[in-house]
């Protein structure tokens, strides 16, 4: 959508091939996804009781969009169990300029807040 704009497509303006096949292989990847089952849960208040708990949070970056996600991990008897806490992904503005770098750090502001 976003090379749209910057090409200044209009909303009847008919596509040109390449960006025909992207919209169909985007548009099966939706179809695909269908059949996704995507569990929603809080976890286990143990997560926040057990005092070994880990924290654990990845950031990264693209041209496109820089994001961040927060797991803890819990230590069992025998293995580890872990839970996605939060995540946040923010797309690029157009009509900024950042370098790789830029947004790394970008990414890094979500991990910390």
């Amino acid at each position: 959508m976003q090379e749209l704009h910057l090409n200044n497509y209009q909303w009847d303006t008919p596509l040109l091939a390449n960006l025909t096949e992207r919209w169909r292989q985007i548009e099966a990847e939706f179809h695909q996804l269908g059949n996704t089952l995507i569990l929603c849960q809080i976890a286990d208040a143990q997560i926040f009781l057990n005092e070994k708990t880990e924290l654990h949070v990845f950031a990264d970056a693209s041209k496109q969009a820089y994001a961040a996600a927060v797991y803890g991990r819990i230590p069992e008897e025998d293995r580890f169990v872990t839970h996605l806490l939060f995540s946040k992904a923010k797309i690029t503005k157009l009509t900024a300029n950042y370098t790789i770098l830029q947004l790394e750090l970008l990414a890094a502001v979500i991990a910390a807040r």
